[in-house]
């Protein structure tokens, strides 16, 4: 009987949450630290009704008592994030409806964050101008013309959204003191004027088993638990450095990442990484025909941990499958004592915290 009178007494606050896919896994934990708590979260894989317009649907957010907002890269590069964002602060009380939750290493509010979706965005206009221009006396070009016109309004928005958004008090998860499950629970009091029933965030192991993200459609079980723990690593570095084994090479760089992408091939899994490059230039890399993702025990500190991820490259493969369908006796042992492996070393930095208290 209490969790029903709970449940319905939670019902009067409609709480929705936003964010950008490059934090699907927080947003899913935060989703479930509610849900345990009988409050059931507007959440976009999960809300949607059968034939509801994805318009609809960010009106919906915009509209709710409470709005968490993950702020991350991805969620200002995302359209609908942004649509969402302009909707929410044009509402009149949208400082006591949006909770921001900050990933972001820099302010928000700061000339260079500016500047970069500035960038981007006139990018990603002048992309679909083109396009437009160039198919405009095809059918079906409305949709593109109405795309046009929201990546105007983001770009028209920006200042507004940023200077909004960054004096709002919210959660920062790069301050000493913060981490997701105090967030949480600060956020549920925040709402509700109560500690929760249900403290602690469920177990990373209970998402593996239950949910069903990109890095678990990875068949190999040891190799999804490392590129799960490589990931989680990955996404909240400062910056990371990525070569090609031996130690040290020549042509090393340094990167910021954004986002990620896992795909299941033939060979292995492959990992695209949307980082920003040394002039913050968004550039992917992909590393494909993935085999391992190993950790090196005997080299990391509280600044930086390194990894190394084992690939197959197919033409040493195919060179080494040639020589052994020969006879023994007439085999190239060097080629076969080679193998087809490479590796690349990832080198994951910490600048704001010591890499362990994450």
């Amino acid at each position: 009987m209490f969790k029903i009178l709970n449940f319905l007494r939670n019902r009067k606050h409609t709480i929705s949450i936003s964010y950008g896919d490059a934090k699907k896994f927080e947003a899913d934990q935060i989703y479930h630290f509610f849900k345990d708590n009988d409050v059931e979260l507007i959440k976009d894989d999960i809300s949607v009704k059968y034939s509801e317009s994805y318009e609809g649907f960010m009106e919906k957010v915009s509209n709710s008592n409470h709005i968490i907002m993950i702020l991350s890269q991805e969620f200002f590069h995302s359209r609908h994030c942004m649509y969402e964002a302009i909707l929410s602060i044009a509402r009149e009380d949208y400082d006591k409806r949006i909770i921001p939750i900050v990933t972001i290493k820099e302010d928000i509010e700061s000339a260079a964050v500016r500047q970069r979706l500035l960038v981007y965005w006139k990018d990603k206009l002048s992309e679909l101008q083109s396009f437009y221009n160039k198919n405009k006396e095809e059918h079906q070009m409305g949709e593109i013309y109405k795309e046009i016109d929201l990546y105007n309004n983001i770009i028209n928005n920006l200042d507004n959204i940023l200077k909004k958004l960054g004096m709002i008090k919210g959660y920062n998860l790069y301050e000493s003191n913060m981490e997701l499950n105090k967030v949480c629970n600060n956020i549920y009091y925040q709402i509700f004027k109560k500690e929760p029933r249900v403290k602690e965030l469920r177990k990373v192991e209970q998402f593996i088993r239950n949910n069903e993200y990109e890095v678990f459609n990875i068949s190999n079980d040891v190799l999804r638990m490392q590129m799960t723990l490589f990931i989680e690593d990955l996404k909240k570095s400062s910056s990371l450095e990525i070569s090609l084994y031996p130690e040290y090479p020549y042509g090393e760089k340094e990167y910021s990442y954004i986002r990620h992408k896992i795909t299941e091939g033939y060979f292995g899994p492959s990992l695209y990484l949307t980082i920003y490059d040394i002039n913050n230039r968004e550039i992917v890399l992909g590393i494909n025909d993935i085999q391992s993702v190993e950790v090196n025990n005997s080299f990391f500190s509280d600044g930086h941990f390194k990894y190394y991820i084992t690939i197959v490259d197919r033409e040493k493969r195919k060179v080494y499958e040639e020589q052994m369908m020969l006879p023994e006796k007439i085999r190239d042992n060097e080629i076969i004592l080679k193998g087809y492996e490479l590796n690349y070393r990832v080198i994951l930095k910490y600048i704001e915290k010591n890499a362990f208290e994450y």
